[in-house]
Formats: C-alpha cells, sequence, structure tokens
C-alpha cells in the first residue's frame, strides 16, 4: 500500500469547490458505493451545494496535499445525530487516506455537545466498513446498509 508522505491539509469548503465536489459525486465508484446510484446532474447538484455550503448545520471539508484535492468528508447534523459521508479521488484510494482524513475531521468538527456520529454504507463497500470499525464505530446491517454509530463529545 502506498502512505503519501506529503502533509495532509483540511480546509472548510468553498464555493469555488463546487465543480470539484459535482466531479467527485459523479465518479463511477462513488455513486457505486452511494445509497443513490443515479448520475447527479450539474444543476441538481450546484442547488444541493449551495444550499449545504450555507446550511449552518452541515460542514464540508475538503483534504488537500500540496496543490491536489484529495478528498471530502460532510457532516450533517439532525438533533445530536450527525451523519458522515466521504469519499476520495479515484486517483489517491488505496493509499491509506480514509481513515487519515475521517480522523483529521472529526477533531475539527465542533458542536460543544455529545453527539452521535453516524456513517451509512453499503455491505459491499468494504474499504468504508473496515475504516469505521478500525476508528471504533459499531455497525449493524438493517435493510441491506451497514449503519455505523459511535457516540463522541466534541
Amino acid at each position: 500500500m502506498n502512505k503519501i508522505k506529503q502533509k495532509l491539509f483540511c480546509r472548510k469548503a468553498i464555493l469555488k469547490d463546487m465543480k470539484l465536489f459535482y466531479i467527485w459525486v459523479n465518479e463511477l465508484e462513488v455513486r457505486k458505493n452511494s445509497l443513490n446510484k443515479k448520475k447527479i446532474s450539474w444543476n441538481s447538484h450546484k442547488n444541493w451545494f449551495k444550499k449545504k455550503i450555507q446550511n449552518k448545520k452541515s460542514i464540508l471539508y475538503v483534504f488537500e496535499k500540496k496543490d491536489s484535492a484529495v478528498g471530502q468528508v460532510r457532516f450533517d447534523k439532525q438533533n445530536k445525530i450527525v451523519k458522515i459521508s466521504f469519499s476520495i479521488c479515484e486517483k489517491f484510494r488505496g493509499r491509506g487516506l480514509g481513515k487519515k482524513m475521517l480522523s483529521m475531521a472529526i477533531k475539527k468538527y465542533k458542536s460543544g455537545k455529545k453527539i452521535i456520529l453516524i456513517g451509512e454504507v453499503k455491505p459491499k463497500n468494504l474499504s468504508s466498513i473496515k475504516i469505521f470499525r478500525s476508528m471504533g464505530f459499531t455497525g449493524n446491517l438493517i435493510d441491506k446498509i451497514y449503519y455505523f454509530k459511535k457516540l463522541h463529545i466534541i
């Protein structure tokens, strides 16, 4: 497994990241592992992205090394439950970055309260299952979806 030697940076997504997120969301592997397999249209993505960036209950992080965008982690909060979504750019997959990105994003995310982190994963997405388990999340298979959860105090 090739590990990336350069330092990984995390920043909040901005409106200029819209196209980058659009490219990522429509990558073949991402669509295959998403709960919704259909390709996302540009107009639909544009509206969704603008709302997410402005929504105080959502935080989107972009991960970069040097001048390359590596992936994203998103948090969507509803009461004390925070759903996690993440993806890695195709050319950076298989290098051990998923766990590092998720760990960095969770440390950066601040709610000031006890929260329950939730990740929804399809059973065939072995990489994400491995990442959640290695981070101490417990998973239950319900209706063909793994629901990983972890109590977190941030």
